[in-house]
């Protein structure tokens, strides 16, 4: 477990470095107009990997702990035909997305469809747990893209995610050398086995990955909707330094919730508790840490990152401080009650929390202030984790 669980933060941290470095050289070569635009479409490919957990990936985590091995390439195969359907959908939403945001169709279809295809791959290795060869992925994927953006140093958002999605498909292909991931379905089977397998789950994770979504982007939307995308770009500004962290979680919550379930059926409640907490204590500890670091060294990231953008910056860095602490904790206890298969509760509370972060949006889009915007992303966050809480310590007591 602690090799995978070291390999798996340290593949995240190796993406998160490379997104780190794709935002600064954006942010430096193409200006906070351009940024915005990336911002969107870095975002929007975070919402499709959502749901597609919802339907496909966070399903067939929780399912392989209970198939027997001699039927891991059957069940793997429904998962594959599945993936490939909501690809299709995807291709729909970029249609409409690409004439929204204003990138080009083909590249930003070619960007959507590698990283659906490489996520996918990359949760049948975990679930192998091959977690050293994701990292192995990740860090030649990652080298391969600095090298293509520092040679060619593209000047639009074209030219950035035409690079970085030709990197992605080439890793992605790597893994299908693997015999026991090339398995295939046909498509009656595989339909039969979403409906009377999967649905009961994935209807569930929708409306929470939904509710989630619109709770954690449409700030995005929003805001330049009313304040343009020069505000999305000092917004997107000033989350930069906790892009590593955000990431990390996703790393966290990959590894962490196909433990959890088989834990849940070893009856091991003490231990996954345990665990829970220890990972809420730890994700404390780093946020607390790195923002101490980056307000003791913030005059060298003025310097470095930020000296084209408003001296007031770091007010609003604050806020995304505060709000990374909270979605930290509040996705790991989500994590948790997705590994009992409680999807509707987790659902249920992503509503209460949508609810009131677009109430809070309304207040600061009357208040003429964007700047305020991730407050109120930080009200959202507590309220739900406050009622994810409940039900773990009044059990606990």
């Amino acid at each position: 477990m602690k090799i995978g669980l070291i390999c798996t933060f340290v593949s995240q941290g190796i993406l998160s470095l490379l997104n780190l470095f794709i935002s600064i050289l954006i942010l430096r070569e193409q200006g906070v107009e351009q940024f915005g635009v990336y911002s969107l479409v870095f975002f929007l490919g975070l919402t499709c990997i959502s749901f597609q957990n919802a339907v496909v990936n966070s399903p067939l985590s929780t399912e392989l702990n209970r198939v027997r091995s001699a039927s891991f390439g059957r069940l793997l195969g429904y998962y594959n035909i599945t993936n490939l359907f909501y690809c299709l959908i995807v291709l729909a939403v970029a249609a409409i997305a690409s004439w929204i945001i204003g990138v080009s169709f083909s590249v930003l279809v070619m960007y959507l469809m590698a990283l659906l295809m490489r996520e996918f791959w990359k949760g049948v290795l975990f679930c192998l747990n091959d977690a050293v060869l994701v990292m192995v992925m990740d860090l030649l994927f990652a080298a391969t893209t600095t090298a293509g953006l520092l040679l060619l140093v593209p000047d639009s958002v074209d030219g950035t995610l035409l690079i970085i999605g030709a990197t992605m498909w080439s890793f992605s292909l790597v893994v299908l050398f693997r015999p026991v991931l090339r398995r295939l379905s046909g498509l009656a089977t595989c339909w039969r086995f979403f409906l009377r397998h999967v649905w009961h789950k994935a209807r569930w994770t929708l409306v929470g990955v939904l509710t989630t979504e619109l709770h954690s982007r449409s700030y995005l939307f929003l805001t330049g909707s009313f304040f343009g995308t020069g505000a999305v770009g000092t917004l997107q500004s000033a989350r930069i330094p906790f892009g590593p962290l955000s990431l990390m979680i996703t790393a966290w919550s990959r590894f962490s919730r196909p433990l959890l379930s088989r834990w849940k059926l070893e009856k091991l409640e003490e231990r996954r508790l345990t665990y829970l907490f220890a990972s809420l204590g730890s994700f404390a500890v780093m946020n607390l840490v790195f923002f101490a670091l980056l307000w003791l060294l913030w005059d060298y990231a003025v310097e470095f990152v930020f000296k084209d953008l408003d001296a007031g910056l770091f007010d609003i860095v604050i806020l995304w401080f505060v709000l990374t602490l909270f979605l930290h904790l509040r996705t790991s206890v989500s994590v948790y009650h997705q590994a009992n298969s409680d999807f509707r509760f987790v659902s249920m509370t992503g509503i209460h929390g949508l609810v009131l972060t677009l109430v809070a949006s309304g207040l600061v889009i009357a208040l003429d202030e964007y700047r305020w915007m991730p407050l109120a992303l930080v009200a959202g966050e507590i309220w739900m984790l406050f009622l994810l809480l409940k039900p773990i310590v009044m059990k606990r007591a």
